[in-house]
């Protein structure tokens, strides 16, 4: 079933549908992270049709419409390669408030405005919203592995000692 797994994968990609996917490591309830280029939730279903962990019910694909530079991902390496990172996934915490500014490639990091140089810097990979209304916010993905030094740097974060978001 693994091969099959990251076959479809190779699909994906080769049809220019997918930028990036990778397990989380961490054996909690989110598995893995796939990053694809469609519009709608018919596309995202045919991108995981011939999926065997989705067709026989192990793993179950939850999405939301992500706004991000595209640019950040850089060139395909071919053949594949698995680098090691951290993805934050930022959620509502006890006191959000909702912005009247629509999203933009940069309103997670207006939010966490400490890791702006990290975004400069390239220690920061990736951030962006999510453009859906749900309580997940959006992603920050950093190139470091050190979950607890990231962790201490987004609890210095105002927003986050304030209760507007969380990072999981």
């Amino acid at each position: 079933m693994q091969a099959e797994h990251v076959s479809n994968f190779g699909l994906q990609f080769n049809q220019g549908r997918l930028f990036a996917a990778g397990p989380l490591g961490d054996n909690g309830f989110i598995r893995g992270i796939v990053v694809l280029n469609v519009t709608n939730s018919n596309d995202i279903k045919d991108c995981f049709k011939t999926n065997p962990f989705i067709q026989n019910g192990i793993l179950e694909a939850e999405s939301h419409p992500w706004l991000v530079d595209l640019m950040k991902f850089g060139a395909p390496v071919v053949p594949f390669h698995i680098a090691q990172h951290t993805l934050c996934i930022v959620k509502k915490g006890r006191n959000w408030k909702t912005s009247p500014s629509p999203p933009a490639t940069d309103t997670v990091l207006r939010l966490f405005p400490g890791l702006k140089h990290k975004a400069v810097f390239r220690q920061l990979a990736i951030s962006g919203p999510f453009l859906d209304d749900g309580e997940k916010l959006g992603v920050l993905v950093f190139y470091s592995t050190n979950l607890a030094a990231i962790k201490a740097e987004l609890d210095k974060e105002p927003a986050v000692a304030e209760g507007a978001p969380k990072s999981k």
